[in-house]
Order: C-alpha cells, then structure tokens, then sequence
C-alpha cells in the first residue's frame, strides 16, 4: 500500500539525514548505513511501480496490500521501537545505531514482492487493447425528476441559446450519486434539443476506456446503424466527416481523466453552427482541463422540501398520496439522505417494498447511511470507483476522515496538523508539509470527496464536512485497508487480530479505552489514538482510567483527548518521545514540567480551565513546536532570567495573556505566522507591544476583557505597533478611539477585518477615502456604534460583507452595493432598520441588473 511507503520513505531519509524526529542526532555503523540506504531504495522502486495502476492491473495487485503493508509496519516498528529505546536510555544528544534486528529479512521481502509484481505487470501489457466496459443499473426507470427545473433551464439555454452560432463546451460536475447523469439524460432528451440538433450522440467514457469502442459508440449514434469495425485513426476520421457541416450534441458521460479527452478530441469539428458537448464529471481538474470555470456547471444537493419531494414520488408514484402518519417519519427519511438523489431512490426502493407502517419506516429513518449500503451493492461500487481512482498519495488523505465522528465540522487547521504529524504525506518540492497538505485537502474538494462547510473567502476553506454515504465508505474501505480502527460500543475484538495489528484508533466508548490498556500487541505499535468519550459516559470513569498507560505507547505520534476532561495530568507523558500532536482538556492548575521533554512535539492544543501559573516549560523546551493553541483560561508566558531559547520553528501562539513580560517573548519566535493576545483586567501594561519584529505574521486578534470594554478606549489598542505583513486582523472587545480605524485601513497588506463586541468612541464609523483598498471580506459582530458612512471608494476589492448581531446600527450604506467585486452580503439578526437597508440594496441591485450579489438575510426568530 503506497500510503504506507510514503510514511516508512519520510522515516528512513530522515534517518539518512543525521536526524532523527527527536532532534538528536543519529549515527549509523556502516553496516546499517548500506542496509538503511538499500531498504530506502528498494521502498522506493516498489511504490513506482505498485501506484496509481490501471483498473486491470489493480486488481491484479490487490492480493500483494496486506505482505506490502505488513513488511512496511514491520520495518517501522523496527526502525522506531529501536530509536526510541535509545532516546529513553541515555540524555546523550547522540544516538549510535548498530542493531535493527530482522530489517534484511523486510529487505528480502521487498525484494520477492517487486519480482512478483514485475511479472504481473509484463503480463497485463501483453494483453493490452482489451476493452473494458461498464453497465449500470438503472435506479431511476420512470425518469422521476425533482429538483433540476433551474439546473434544466440555464443547461438549455446554454445548449441552444446563448452564442448561438459558436462552438462550445460545457461540463456537469458533481460527486458520484448526484444526478449528473439524470440531468444530462433529460436534456438530451428534451423535444427542445432534439428539434434544435441535426444529429445527437451520448458515450459512456468511465473509469477504464477504449478509444476505438468509445468511436464506435458514437459512430451508431450518429448514423443509426452498426458500422464496420476499423482502425481507431480511421475511425475518428470517419466520424469527423460524419459530424462535419452538422449541428451536433454530443454526450460525452462519466469522464474521469484528461487523457480521454485528448484521445478523441480531434474527432470533433469545430464550426461556428452551434454544436455543443456535453460532458459529465466528478473531477474538478477535467472540468477546468476542458474549458473556462465560467463553462463548468455545479450540480447541487437537493434541499429537504425537494428530498422528501423525490422520496415520495418514488414510494407512492404521482398519483397516490402519503397516508398522514408517514408523513414526518418520512420527511426525516428524505432529510438523513443528505440531499443526494441516488440515496433517496434506493431508500425510496426499499420503503416500497415495506408494509406502509411506523415501525417500518422507523428502522430505516433510524440508519439511513446503512440501509442504503447494505440495501445495494451498486451504491457501493459507484461510490467506490471515487476512492479507487484516487492517485496513491490521496488515499491516506480520504481516509483519515474516518477519525472524526459523524456530521462533525472538521477543522482545516486540525486537518492538516494531524496529517503532517503522521508522516504520511508525500513532500511536493519546493512546499512545506502543510503547504503540501493544503494542496491534497484541495484535491479531494476538486474530486467531490470532501466538501467545504466555511469559508472565508475563496479559496480560504476554514472547515470541511463528508456526506454520510461517502463516510461510510471511507470507514469500510478503512477498516479493509487496515488503516484506522474505528471503536464505538462492543466493536473492539476484532482490532486485535492477525499479525498486523492496527495503528490508528478512534474510541467512543469506555471499554474500549479498557481495551486499549490490556491490549500489548495493539499498544506496542500504536501511532495515533483519539478519544472522545460519549457525554453521558459517568466522569468517574474518565477518571478512573486516567487515563491510559503511557508507558506502553512509546511509539505514539498523534493523542487526541480534547474532548475529555481529565482531573489530572499523567507525569508519564514524558515516555512519549515520538509524540507530534497532543490535544488536551484538564483541570489540574500547574502545567507540567514532563510536557517538556516532548521534543518532537509539532503542535499543542490545551484546554485549561484553572491555568494560573506561567507557561515557561511549554514554550521553551520543546524546539520542533509550531503551534501552541490555549482554550478555557488563557495563560502568561515567561523567560527566566538569563534563558534565550530560539524557537525558529515557531508559527502558532494562540491565546495568551499580555503583560510586561511579554515583548521578551516576541523575540524569541521570529517566524511566528499567527498570533492571539488578551488584556486582562488586572494586567498592566507599561511598554509597548512592537509587533514589527514579526515580519512573518499573517493574523493576530487581540481581545479585550469587558472591563477595558468600558474605558474611554482600549490600552492595548495605543500599545500595539502592526507590522507591515499583517492579512488578517481581529479587534474583540475593544473600545476604538477616534482615528484609530482608519490607520488600520492605511494598511495595503490587510484582507481580512473583523470587529466584535467593539464600539466607536463617538458611535460613528466613517473611513477616509482610499482606506482599505486590498480588504477582501469584512465582518462586523454585536457593534455598539449607530451609523456608518461608507461607498464604493472605501472598500474597492470587498468580496464578503457580513453583519451579524448590529442591533444599534441604523442601516447599511446603501452605496456598498455599487462595490463591484462584491459578491455576498449576509445579515444576521441585527436592527430592523439595518435588515431592511439590506434588501434595499438587494432590490436596486436586481434593478441594475447586477446578479452577481447575493443578499442573504438571516432575522432573529425571537425579538
């Protein structure tokens, strides 16, 4: 499995490199240099050749993942278990390796593995030209349609009205099950096109194509008869003169790679009749590979109304109605499918097939995901062929999802950390691993696999969500690959078997934590665990195991307990040298001194309820942090006296107190990316903040207590000098004096402006004109100010405006409509006067004909 050769690679380079993940420096015998360096080149050559393989050949190969994954742990295992031995036994900051036990018999297996796939692999291009074809079952046979009538209306009107006489392009993209294929159907089959069209033809391209049958295909359409078989080069020529002086359509469905297009691409005139193609795809790179974005055409998931719609349609037909008790069980049916219309049609299957009761009704309602898998096998395979066409480096990406629970929101910034603290990411040159990371997140958007739930502006994801069905793969494809084990309830007995046990758990439940602890085998090699015990699990049994016994996970990169209050912290914590990401929640009040020896530590997330002593231990002993992120009780940072620890790696501190001791910090992180700050009350301040030094940081926020709030203005506001690189600023209760705002718009770097539980010294904001020329997105939350005077002038790049919560303000500038990269404004709650400011600028926007805008109004529900 190449996931986990990209992660024995990372290790055995960085081996090679004279250091280890501990920031010590390792020392090979010559002997296990060649062994280190020829295992490093025999992973190499087994991952080019077993990745990213034809349909044919992959199914070939599958016998070999379980003895690749197998060799690779074992190598791991070996390489990690030694060095951490190592580290533990001795202070030295050298670390002499001269035994890795059984690390030539993984070579040797390596070695037979690749002579077995070189034979595969010579015979399947011997038998290269078979044609592999696809058949469908059909779901929807009575052609039941909802949903689509807008979808329906733009599609025909770029078909046969818009630029009529020119050639054009246009792509369906959407993820497996959406109804891409269904909307394509009915306007090809819409009397409209028909009448519009001299000559039709709709191709099935999927996964594993064949040019010539792809020719064939369409040749009958186009002609109305079988033709004789020829050569592809021919045949393309055939066609082309066929289709040549000819308004055509031509249906190109289920297309997955840029390289069919380019196989048949020259078949197709291009002339200035109005012929089109119509092409459909669930991958954004071959969307944008055959045309302009404008071009690209975004299928959407139904919404509840139209759900229940469909599911009804499907289950009573047109004529019959919905019996009155069904009604809302039913309704909640539609909703669970998640508005994707190939899961409504097999659940509405299903529910024809059940006696029209309650109870009925209530077992599927219960597990809508399950009933639909277990109902289908279909289902499965379309939704499979997603993570099957999946380039190698993707998959551990895709299935890492697995660990977060159902319907959570799954921050980017988490994301990213925990891939980037596994190891398994394959480095793009010339990135960081983060950078890297971003670009893979991006990926699986493009490929409709994951899908973005914030953002703040485009491009700018904050959080991500899966739908329920492909969460549902990514588990059973999870649990297959041997890649995370997901634990709720009794299911933990079958993590624990064979001779590769799994590495990556996601625990639910209480005794699967007792599992954990009586398990040897799976805590011997254990790399990433993640608790989150159900709320209505009794606290003294989280603090009963308090918690697990850490002297036996040696080997863990990832511990999630976040969402566990502990009463108390573990000294044995310092046993966990390897450890990269540590996210805790507890309510001991002193910070251990043991979280310090965790050196390979990358990121840091606490939650403290009682913190009161200064975090001196976690700041400057630990030189591999770049992220350091408080929840609950922010604390103050110190250096004591004569300490001038560097910590270069340094890009995340969020939030702490500021007090006098605070600018020596500064000094100490100078590639610091991101940095929150709070003035307490009872925290004085006597020098200034020269936030200049930091000519790398990108987003600060700094928060004021409600006592500062009440001051004639804020002192951290005078105290504070930006720099320069600043993109993203947020003020949280602070009194803005006069002036203030507009020499933070002077700043040509700053996107990104929110202002939250803030007030205006004299109630009124009005910018200087030319101020904020580069603001992307600007957000105002529970603002104590009455008026705003503001046009076009003042925010010439806006994107996004959001209001949130203004009940004092007495309306929006009406002029902010005429800002013309503006695309959305949204309102939430806020003052009557200011809600209905925003649909006047909605109607004279309309009026102008501007549809770019949208003006989204959220009122309160309850005044």
């Amino acid at each position: 499995m190449a996931y986990n050769l990209n992660s024995l690679i990372n290790l055995l380079e960085q081996i090679l490199r004279l250091e280890d993940h501990n920031h010590h420096f390792t020392i090979l015998d010559r002997i296990k240099k060649l062994e280190i360096e020829s295992l490093l080149e025999k992973t190499r050559s087994l991952q080019e050749h077993s990745q990213n393989p034809s349909l044919p050949l992959r199914e070939s190969l599958q016998k070999f993942d379980n003895r690749i994954r197998v060799a690779a742990h074992d190598a791991e295992d070996i390489i990690e278990s030694h060095l951490t031995s190592k580290h533990l036994s001795t202070k030295d900051k050298t670390i002499i390796v001269s035994s890795l036990d059984n690390l030539s018999k993984i070579i040797e297996e390596f070695d037979v593995i690749k002579e077995e796939i070189m034979k595969i692999i010579e015979g399947v291009d011997r038998s290269k030209g078979t044609f592999f074809s696809s058949s469908r079952e059909d779901l929807n046979p009575k052609n039941i349609v909802v949903g689509i009538n807008n979808d329906l209306f733009e599609l025909k009107h770029r078909l046969i009205a818009m630029q009529h006489s020119k050639f054009d392009l246009v792509s369906i993209l959407g993820m497996g099950g959406i109804g891409k294929t269904t909307l394509a159907r009915t306007l090809y089959d819409d009397p409209s096109i028909v009448s519009h069209f001299d000559v039709r033809a709709w191709i099935a391209i999927s996964q594993t194509y064949d040019v010539r049958g792809i020719l064939i295909g369409l040749m009958k359409c186009v002609v109305g008869k079988e033709v004789v078989v020829e050569e592809k080069d021919r045949l393309s020529l055939h066609l082309y003169k066929t289709l040549w002086g000819r308004r055509y359509l031509i249906v190109l469905d289920d297309m997955w790679s840029c390289e069919a297009w380019d196989d048949i691409r020259t078949s197709f005139p291009i002339e200035e009749n109005g012929s089109r193609i119509l092409v459909t795809t669930r991958e954004q790179s071959v969307a944008n590979y055959l045309g302009l974005k404008t071009s690209h055409h975004q299928m959407k998931f139904l919404n509840e109304v139209e759900s229940w719609d469909l599911l009804r349609r499907k289950v009573f037909g047109e004529e019959e109605i919905c019996v009155p008790n069904l009604n809302e069980i039913g309704y909640k049916i539609a909703r669970n499918c998640g508005g994707l219309p190939l899961a409504i049609h097999v659940v509405g299957g299903i529910l024809s097939q059940l006696e029209r009761v309650e109870e009925s009704w209530t077992q599927i309602a219960n597990d809508v995901s399950a009933a639909v898998i277990n109902s289908n096998d279909h289902i499965s395979r379309i939704l499979s062929l997603s993570y099957d066409h999946l380039p190698s480096h993707l998959k551990p990406c895709f299935l890492y999802m697995a660990t977060f629970p159902e319907d959570r929101e799954v921050r980017a910034f988490k994301l990213i950390t925990l891939w980037v603290a596994e190891g398994f990411l394959k480095p793009i040159a010339g990135k960081t691993l983060e950078d890297a990371a971003k670009v893979y997140l991006k990926s699986l958007v493009d490929r409709n696999l994951v899908m973005v739930f914030q953002q703040e502006l485009k491009g700018k994801a904050k959080s991500y969500i899966m739908h329920d069905l492909l969460r549902d793969l990514c588990i059973r494809k999870s649990y297959d690959e041997n890649f995370i084990g997901v634990m709720t309830g009794s299911s933990s007995e079958s993590y624990n078997e064979g001779n590769d046990p799994i590495r990556r758990l996601r625990v639910s439940s209480s005794d699967n934590i007792k599992f954990i602890t009586k398990s040897p085998a799976l805590a011997k090699v254990a790399r990433s665990i993640f608790l989150s015990i159900l709320p209505r699990t009794p606290y003294k049994i989280v603090g009963r195991f308090c918690w697990l016994d850490l002297s036996e996970l040696r080997l863990l990169k990832i511990l999630d307990i976040f969402e566990i209050q502990l009463p108390d912290f573990d000294e044995q914590i310092e046993k966990l040298v390897n450890l990269r990401y540590l996210a805790f929640s507890c309510r001991h009040i002193e910070c251990p001194e043991t979280l310090s020896c965790l050196r390979s530590l990358q990121t840091l997330v606490i939650n403290w309820k009682t913190m009161v002593y200064p975090m001196r231990y976690i700041l400057f002993d630990m030189p591999g942090l770049k992220h350091l992120k408080f929840k609950g009780d922010y604390p103050r940072c110190v250096i004591v006296k004569g300490e001038r620890i560097v910590l270069r790696e340094m890009e995340t501190l969020s939030t702490v107190i500021v007090d006098d001791a605070f600018p020596a910090i500064l000094e100490v992180i100078p590639k610091l990316k991101k940095l929150g700050m709070y003035k307490r009350e009872d925290t004085a301040i006597s020098t200034n903040l020269d936030l200049t030094c930091l000519r790398k940081l990108e987003t600060l926020k700094y928060k004021c207590s409600f006592h500062d709030w009440q001051q004639k203005a804020s002192p951290l506001l005078s105290i504070v000098t930006l720099p320069s690189s600043l993109q993203k600023l947020t003020l949280a209760g602070c009194r803005i004096p006069s002036g203030y705002i507009e020499r933070i718009g002077a700043r040509s770097s700053l996107r990104i402006l929110k202002l939250q539980w803030c007030t205006f010294e004299d109630h009124v904001w009005e910018p200087s004109e030319g101020a904020f020329c580069e603001l992307r997105l600007l957000v105002i939350e529970w603002l104590g100010f009455t008026k705003w005077i503001a046009n076009k002038a003042h925010y010439p790049r806006l994107e996004r405006l959001v209001v949130r919560e203004c009940n004092l303000l007495e309306e929006i500038p009406c002029e902010v409509g005429d800002i013309l990269t503006l695309e959305m404004i949204e309102v939430y709650g806020s003052s009557s006067s200011a809600i209905e400011s925003a649909r006047k600028i909605k109607e004279e926007q309309m009026e102008l004909g501007n549809e770019a805008l949208q003006v989204c109004i959220y009122p309160r529900l309850v005044e």
